[in-house]
């Protein structure tokens, strides 16, 4: 058999119904459960605060006469009566250095270092003109091939722009020659068309030393053709620009 609700289970229910359904109701209940937190807090304090302040009275002495107490007592003269000043540590002065008494430090007496020579250069040999009766390396060959050449610069010295003469004389005549002379400077003369020496081996070139050369050497080259065996002489002429 179920017990019929009485009056206060019924409040509550309503109250919980509201409180589930209403938002405002929920923020207007809240606002009454804070004051009323906030009022207990203060009667709290305030209660606690009045018996805090009755024991404090109630202890011996604390009503007795002030001149009872610990310390000077204030004459209104603005001062506090304590120590006027406080002792500071002062550092004595410091002793002077001593420095000891230093001689010069003499001059070194190592002599300075001399400038190391240039190196000498070596003379490179130099080579032998070959203006007359020089003779060229014959080839090898079967039957005695081959044979020598020599050869002869007039004037001796060749100048630019002048006529000059070369004879060749080989060991054996009418040999077919070729002439190549290189001047100092880059120019060169060529006399090779089909020339060669006469009976008694002999063959003159006939030419005019070209303009602007450099004073040298110039490089005269004959190949004289022996039978098939081709000898090569070179013979060196000092020139003059």
């Amino acid at each position: 058999m179920l017990r019929r609700p009485s009056v206060l289970d019924r409040m509550l229910q309503r109250w919980q119904h509201r409180w589930e359904t209403d938002r405002q109701f929920r923020a207007a209940w809240s606002g009454v459960a804070g004051l009323l937190i906030v009022v207990s807090l203060c009667a709290c304090l305030g209660t606690v605060s009045t018996l805090v302040s009755t024991t404090i009275a109630g202890f011996t002495g604390a009503n007795g006469n002030p001149q009872a107490s610990i310390g000077t007592p204030d004459t209104s003269s603005g001062q506090v009566g304590a120590a006027q000043s406080f002792p500071t540590f002062t550092s004595p002065a410091l002793p002077q250095p001593s420095i000891p008494a230093a001689g010069k430090i003499p001059d070194s007496q190592t002599p300075l270092p001399t400038a190391t020579a240039a190196p000498t250069a070596t003379d490179a040999p130099t080579a032998t003109p070959c203006l007359s009766n020089c003779g060229g390396g014959g080839g090898g060959g079967g039957g005695g091939g081959g044979g020598t050449v020599t050869g002869t610069p007039s004037p001796t010295v060749w100048s630019g722009g002048k006529s000059a003469h070369f004879t060749v004389h080989t060991s054996s005549p009418n040999v077919g020659l070729a002439l190549i002379i290189t001047f100092p400077g880059g120019k060169t003369v060529l006399d090779e068309n089909g020339e060669q020496t006469d009976g008694s081996g002999n063959y003159t070139s006939s030419f005019t030393v070209p303009s602007g050369i450099n004073a040298g050497k110039a490089d005269v080259y004959i190949q004289a053709n022996f039978s098939g065996t081709v000898v090569t002489q070179h013979i060196p002429v000092d020139c003059l620009p």
